[in-house]
């Protein structure tokens, strides 16, 4: 894994490399960022090194809000290593690993606002793509575009039914609780006439 000063000397001498050697040279490089990014998988090679290229490393301690709900969205999040847990209005929906993307959502526009909230469950490096840069190359590859956005509706109509699945068990749960304290109750004698 790279570190920050690393990551920009990568860049540096990339930018001295013709184009054609630069993707080749940077889809290498980044073979096992790729490897962990399924949605990645049969892209225009052009298209995945000028992804990679435009993504920016970031790192995380454990216990860190990465996005929060609610909140405007404008990049997408790709978890290289490390753990997170998916958080829908306080409930814990699916916890995601290596090789996991988010935000994807809002990065497309489907929703502005973020639709969950991601915290590190462990030393996270993930890789981050502002909306902006993201617009601008799936404007040159609308195969790509097309793939992103029928991703991030299944991923969205996912994390609905998740939270919907939640919030019936909790409901089925607080029922339980309920019938349970009525059983145990205690009963006061009837008087009689």
């Amino acid at each position: 894994n790279l570190g920050i000063s690393e990551f920009q000397q990568e860049r540096s001498i990339l930018s001295e490399l013709s184009t054609p050697l630069r993707m080749e040279v940077t889809n290498y490089i980044n073979r096992d960022i790729l490897s962990n990014i399924p949605f990645l998988e049969g892209c225009h090679p052009y298209f995945t090194a000028s992804f990679i290229q435009q993504m920016q490393p970031r790192f995380y301690s454990p216990g860190e809000i990465v996005i929060k709900e609610g909140t405007y969205g404008r990049s997408m999040f790709i978890l290289n290593k490390g753990c997170v847990e998916v958080l829908v209005k306080g409930v814990r929906v699916v916890r995601l690993e290596d090789g996991s993307v988010f935000g994807e959502i809002a990065l497309l526009g489907i929703a502005n606002r973020r639709t969950a909230t991601i915290r590190t469950l462990t030393c996270c490096d993930m890789r981050v793509i502002s909306r902006a840069a993201f617009l601008k190359l799936v404007a040159m590859y609308p195969t790509e575009r097309k793939k992103f956005e029928i991703e991030a509706q299944r991923r969205m109509r996912e994390l609905r039914e998740i939270a919907e699945k939640k919030r019936r068990e909790e409901e089925e749960a607080n029922k339980i609780k309920e019938q349970d304290s009525a059983e145990n109750a205690p009963t006061t004698p009837q008087s009689g006439a």
